[in-house]
C-alpha cells in the first residue's frame, strides 16, 4: 500500500507478529490458568485427605464405643456368639467357620482372624 505524506511515497507493509502488549497478555492469562490448575489441585487432595481424618475418627469412636457397651474389643470379644448366635456371627474367614468368637486377650488381631472379625462385630452391633 502506497501513502503520499509531505510529497514523498512511502511503502508500508503489514507488519507480522505479536506487539509485546499482546504476549504479555497472552502470559497472564496462561499464568492464571496454571495457577487455577494448582490450586485446585490442592484443594481436592486437601479434601480427599480430610475425608481419609474423618474415617479414621469414625472407626476410632466405634472402638471406643464397642468397648464400652460390651466391654471387649471388637473380634477379640470371646463371648460374640451370645450377643450374635449363627447365623448372624459367622466367620467365614476362619478355620472353624462355625465360630465367631475372639480369645478375650485385649489384643485385637493376633487369633484366628480377629482382624477381620472386628469389622464383623462392629457391623453387627451396627457402628458402622
Amino acid at each position: 500500500m502506497e501513502m503520499e505524506i509531505d510529497g514523498s511515497k512511502r511503502l508500508y507493509q503489514a507488519r507480522e507478529g505479536f506487539t509485546l502488549l499482546e504476549l504479555s497478555i497472552v502470559l497472564v492469562v496462561v499464568g492464571l490458568v496454571i495457577g487455577g490448575i494448582t490450586v485446585g489441585q490442592s484443594l481436592i487432595r486437601s479434601a480427599e485427605l480430610n475425608s481419609v481424618i474423618r474415617d479414621v475418627n469414625k472407626y476410632r469412636v466405634a472402638i471406643n464405643s464397642f468397648k464400652l457397651k460390651y466391654n471387649s474389643l471388637p473380634g477379640d470379644m470371646d463371648n460374640a456368639d451370645s450377643y450374635w448366635p449363627p447365623p448372624l456371627c459367622v466367620a467365614h474367614y476362619v478355620v472353624m467357620p462355625e465360630q465367631c468368637n475372639g480369645n478375650g486377650n485385649g489384643i485385637m488381631g493376633d487369633y484366628l482372624n480377629e482382624g477381620i472379625r472386628s469389622w464383623q462385630h462392629l457391623s453387627l452391633s451396627e457402628l458402622i
